[in-house]
């Protein structure tokens, strides 16, 4: 409650200097609060109110980001229709933008989870392009270690659901490395799971049971 006090002060300060880049910082601040303590609702209310005021701006490039940000949340609560609908708004949008470091990032993210949606929706093909695609724009980045978690984490997913095991395996484990560098609790539980189900699929059941107990651990301790 106290930080969400403090996170709406400093929204209103940098609302009145026009300083909107930690405007928006500020009231994202609000919005990771709750969609990270599962009230996806109230997330859902406070990006809503954020998106209106990046339109007023003109704000293309954060735009892009909460378009995908609200994707992921409904992604969350199972909701995969709004999910594709958001990530289709945040790609039409990030096509009308200057490439820069930031257009890559943003690709690699969306095209990830678009890889991750087709694979789950057994559409391989369609999860293939996405990988094709994904492949042209991660090298391009230097080092956002959410993205790179990002990136292996589709191709390890995509390629264990088509049996290619040794590649889920080596995917699935830079996932964890990258989760753990940046330190996202939410990230580094996905991977185990993902972890998990690949050494499962390999018969190596003493090391699924390892990274299985890893994810409850720390699903726990968060939620």
């Amino acid at each position: 409650v106290k930080a969400s006090e403090k996170f709406e002060i400093a929204y209103r300060i940098y609302e009145d200097l026009k300083d909107y880049q930690y405007m928006t910082t500020a009231r994202q601040g609000i919005i990771t609060m709750f969609s990270r303590s599962g009230f996806y609702e109230k997330a859902e209310k406070e990006r809503q109110k954020l998106i209106e005021t990046l339109k007023n701006l003109e704000n293309q490039r954060y735009l892009v980001t909460e378009y995908y940000n609200q994707a992921l949340d409904y992604a969350k609560i199972g909701a995969t229709d709004k999910e594709l609908r958001y990530l289709g708004m945040a790609l039409d949008l990030l096509n009308d933008t200057d490439p820069d470091e930031t257009d890559y990032v943003n690709r690699v993210n969306i095209h990830s989870k678009y890889a991750e949606y087709y694979t789950k929706a057994y559409q391989y093909q369609k999860a293939r392009d996405h990988i094709k695609m994904l492949d042209a724009w991660a090298p391009k980045i230097t080092y956002e270690p959410t993205s790179l978690s990002n990136y292996h984490g589709a191709k390890a997913r995509y390629f264990q659901a088509i049996g290619s095991l040794n590649k889920a395996l080596e995917h699935g484990k830079e996932k964890l490395r990258y989760a753990e560098n940046v330190g996202h609790e939410d990230e580094v539980m996905n991977a185990h799971l993902l972890l998990s189900g690949i050494y499962a699929d390999r018969g190596n059941f003493k090391k699924s049971l390892e990274n299985k107990n890893a994810y409850l651990d720390l699903r726990d301790s968060i939620y």
